[in-house]
């Protein structure tokens, strides 16, 4: 007999993040879920934190990638060997709060929705922040303007592989490509009024993030949706590509990608880039 969820992680020379997120799931609330790990063709030893958390969990599942293939292909792999009715994702160097998955199989909203996202608290240097939760419907409109969704989904299984699951050939924004996909194939997702899942930031805070990777991934992106992006659309992603290289954006340039809906975006960004003590104090009081 299958368990009702599986939850993937794949992982890449980090054992220890690995153990901090395999004790998340030895937390959880709900017990009858399967656990599946992918070392992506990591030069660190995971055969310590494997031995550690193998019996901790009545189905664990572990796989290595002879080379490093990426970890969408790491998730995809885990995806196609998965029992669970249900899947979702975790990072390795996230954390699930004991209450995740039964915070989803809970919801009334289950079955009435192609997929489940939550909220999440966000772990950084400053310290814990905990990002206001846009509760209610996620359709293809609200998401091409942005990715509401965020990093993972609770999904049927068989309706994430039909969907295509990741498409390895990006080098970014593959979460967000999966959303749309999904979304375009098998409906509507909702967002739970939860804050159950814990992005771990402290360690990448202060990295370069204007990465090449990062802006290909934004035009292979737009490319493959070109047939239904608008333009609002598409001033909106091209300022959340800016913003997500940390790439300065003038009033002339905001003007000639102008959309009405992308202003509060424009505004936060420039708090924040020149204030950045102030956009901590007002998203912490106002959620902005």
């Amino acid at each position: 007999m299958g368990n009702t969820i599986s939850v993937y992680i794949p992982t890449h020379n980090r054992p220890l993040f690995l153990d901090r997120a395999l004790n998340s799931l030895v937390q959880q609330s709900y017990k009858n879920f399967q656990v599946l790990v992918c070392d992506d063709g990591s030069s660190s030893s995971y055969e310590d934190v494997v031995n550690k958390y193998k019996n901790k969990f009545e189905n664990f599942v572990f796989v290595r990638n002879a080379t490093p293939k990426g970890a969408c292909f790491s998730r995809n792999r885990l995806i196609q060997i998965a029992d669970g009715e249900y899947i979702t994702g975790l990072d390795d160097d996230d954390e699930f709060l004991p209450s995740r998955l039964e915070d989803f199989l809970s919801s009334k909203k289950l079955g009435q929705y192609a997929y489940l996202c939550s909220g999440f608290i966000m772990n950084t240097t400053k310290g814990l922040i905990k990002k206001p939760i846009k509760t209610g419907l996620v359709t293809l409109p609200q998401l091409l303007n942005k990715n509401i969704v965020g990093n993972q989904i609770f999904i049927k299984r068989e309706d994430f592989v039909r969907a295509g699951c990741f498409d390895i050939s990006l080098p970014a924004w593959q979460d967000y490509d999966a959303w749309v996909r999904v979304t375009q194939l098998c409906g509507n997702g909702y967002k739970i009024n939860k804050l159950n899942y814990k992005m771990n930031i402290d360690h990448e805070e202060g990295r370069i993030s204007n990465s090449p990777k990062a802006k290909i991934g934004y035009e292979m992106f737009i490319n493959k949706h070109s047939s239904i992006l608008n333009k609002e659309n598409l001033a909106n992603l091209y300022l959340q590509d800016k913003i997500n290289r940390n790439e300065n954006i003038s009033i002339v340039e905001f003007a000639r990608h102008y959309s009405s809906s992308a202003i509060p975006l424009y505004i936060k960004y420039q708090i924040n880039k020149k204030m950045p003590f102030v956009k901590r104090i007002l998203y912490k009081v106002n959620g902005v």
